[in-house]
């Protein structure tokens, strides 16, 4: 889940919910005691605050509230407050998709691609991964991209991953970054460019951490190597200009 993600469920509940039912104050948890009291207290603490989440997103979403509607998807997605039930996670997700709201037409994408509480279906998934992209959802323009990519939902079309990678790489998703970098690499869909290729994977080097950032770094370095001392340095002043321009969330 990207950092976008973990702030928009966190929050989820707060924008509407609250609207719906009324947030009371909750009291601070009690200091001191040793680290072997608080632990269970702190344990029964956050499934209380759970619980509570999950009634008040269920309130919302019985009155037709989009973003309630996509908080319980969430809870049952995750099994938080609720036991994890991807078809009804699926469920909801599809009422607040239905409705239009972008974050619940991806997820809705992901549960058809990866046929969790709904029966796998890559035609679906591209639909609602469309919907979701038109409206500027990075993620979902970078998954619309890997459909393309791959021939999955729709026919094969390299020129059509490459539009959707750059849409999400220009967001600054390095996932989308590094697949476009691979394109550019390959001539694939796009004219072969080393130049073009080697700042997309020194934006991943720049911007990423773990395999991404690896991969990105290894493929940087093997496109060097048909680049001149002049173009790299060039071009590295180019990623460091981008990096600068779109910083991170």
């Amino acid at each position: 889940m990207t950092r976008r993600y973990k702030r928009f469920s966190a929050v989820v509940v707060a924008i509407v919910v609250c609207s719906a039912t009324g947030c009371a104050n909750q009291e601070p948890a009690a200091e001191g005691g040793s680290e072997l009291e608080r632990v269970p207290a702190e344990t029964e603490q956050s499934d209380a605050i759970a619980r509570t989440d999950e009634q008040r997103a269920r309130l919302a979403a019985g009155q037709g509230y989009a973003v309630g509607q996509y908080s319980l998807g969430l809870m049952y997605n995750n099994g938080r407050g609720v036991p994890r039930d991807d078809a009804e996670a699926a469920r909801w997700y599809r009422l607040a998709a239905d409705q239009g709201l972008t974050e619940a037409q991806y997820r809705l994408g992901l549960m058809y691609n990866n046929g969790r509480g709904v029966p796998r279906d890559d035609a679906e998934a591209t639909r609602w991964y469309r919907l979701a992209a038109d409206q500027g959802l990075t993620e979902a323009q970078y998954r619309l991209g890997l459909m393309y990519n791959n021939g999955r939902g729709v026919p094969r079309d390299d020129a059509e991953a490459a539009r959707w990678y750059r849409l999400a790489a220009d967001q600054g998703l390095t996932e989308a970054q590094y697949s476009l970098g691979l394109l550019y690499v390959t001539g694939r869909g796009v004219s072969r460019n080393d130049v073009t290729a080697y700042m997309w994977f020194d934006l991943v080097a720049l911007r990423s951490t773990g395999a991404i950032r690896d991969n990105g770094i290894h493929y940087r370095d093997l496109v060097a190597q048909r680049m001149t001392a002049i173009q790299i340095a060039d071009t590295q002043r180019l990623a460091l200009e981008w990096n600068a321009a779109h910083p991170r969330n």
